[in-house]
């Protein structure tokens, strides 16, 4: 089934009339799915079902979009509808993963228990990101996966919609990046910290099923340099052909928690050094294959001065991803 981008369906909408005017979108979808605008010209998105698939208790709350049910004799109308303006970006792309992720379900009562359980989470997801936003660690993290992205789409690794549907991690893969037969684990850490690789889990350097490269960055602080906001303009500046892809983008990095509006969108720093290891063989690591089983869980540190032997180029890297 196509993805359906949202980036610029409501403009598509005639704007001298767009008030309760919508459209019909993913005709193969079991759901009957509507965009457009309420009655009082605010974006919506609006879903119909032959079947009672809704309850209003299953319904979760948000700040600044409203859910609005009607209920007929064995049929449901629910209505996504954003209250402030001034978030249309969430708004897509919060409509983007609910429409994307229900439209491979099956039945109209399946595809509406994806629909809620995604809107659950953007629920959670937002009132996490109100009360506490990004972490510094996080912030850091979300630094080396970007500068990963845009790495792989200056050099040409990969195309820039591998290099988007790749980037797993904000939708809760084990991995960072998946890229056909390799994935890849990013690892971030400022200059002044110890030069090790921080594993988190038994499962994190278990390669059995798949190539595993770990790309780890070293960033210092400054007062001018990259940025988390700069990266990302980056980023949109190579997809800006691909509304798409770019929806996509902004996607996952709402679920990550990222807030456009947050004063670290702009903190600067300096990338200082960037190393890949290919994680194979006698690499030095804790698998559930190698430790007893009496051992549930384990976190570790690895000294980056005695795996130099494993570090690859980038053009190895490329050939890698690329099957060559």
């Amino acid at each position: 089934m196509m993805m359906i981008d949202f980036s610029n369906k409501w403009d598509e909408i005639d704007r001298a009339s767009k008030k309760g005017a919508t459209t019909r979108i993913m005709a193969d979808h079991k759901l009957d799915l509507l965009i457009g605008y309420s009655d009082t010209g605010s974006r919506l998105l609006k879903l119909k079902s032959g079947q009672s698939v809704f309850n209003s208790m299953d319904l979760p709350e948000f700040e600044n979009i409203d859910l609005v049910l009607n209920e007929e004799q064995g049929s449901n109308e629910l209505s996504v509808i954003l209250v402030d303006s001034q978030l249309k970006d969430l708004f897509s792309a919060i409509s983007h993963d609910l429409v994307n992720a229900s439209a491979s379900a099956d039945t109209e009562a399946a595809a509406a228990q994806v629909f809620l359980n995604r809107l659950g989470r953007w629920a959670d997801l937002l009132e996490e990101r109100r009360r506490n936003g990004l972490s510094f660690s996080q912030q850091l993290g979300l630094l080396g996966e970007l500068c990963f992205l845009v790495e792989m789409l200056e050099k040409n690794w990969v195309t820039p919609t591998a290099a988007i549907t790749g980037w797993r991690g904000p939708d809760g893969d084990a991995r960072d990046i998946s890229l056909g037969a390799i994935s890849v684990e990013v690892k971030a850490a400022l200059a002044t910290s110890r030069r090790v690789l921080k594993i988190s889990s038994l499962d994190q350097l278990d390669s059995e099923e798949r190539q595993l490269v770990v790309s780890r960055y070293q960033f210092s602080r400054a007062d001018t340099g990259i940025s988390l906001a700069g990266l990302i303009e980056t980023i949109e500046s190579i997809l800006r052909p691909l509304s798409a892809e770019w929806s996509d983008l902004w996607r996952k990095l709402y679920l990550l928690g990222y807030d456009p509006e947050a004063d670290y969108t702009d903190a600067g720093y300096i990338q200082v050094d960037r190393d890949l290891y290919l994680i194979e063989g006698d690499f030095p690591r804790l698998t559930p294959a190698n430790v007893s089983p009496a051992i549930r869980a384990a976190s570790y540190e690895i000294d980056c001065a005695m795996v130099s032997d494993f570090i690859i180029t980038d053009q190895a890297m490329k050939g890698r991803i690329n099957g060559s």
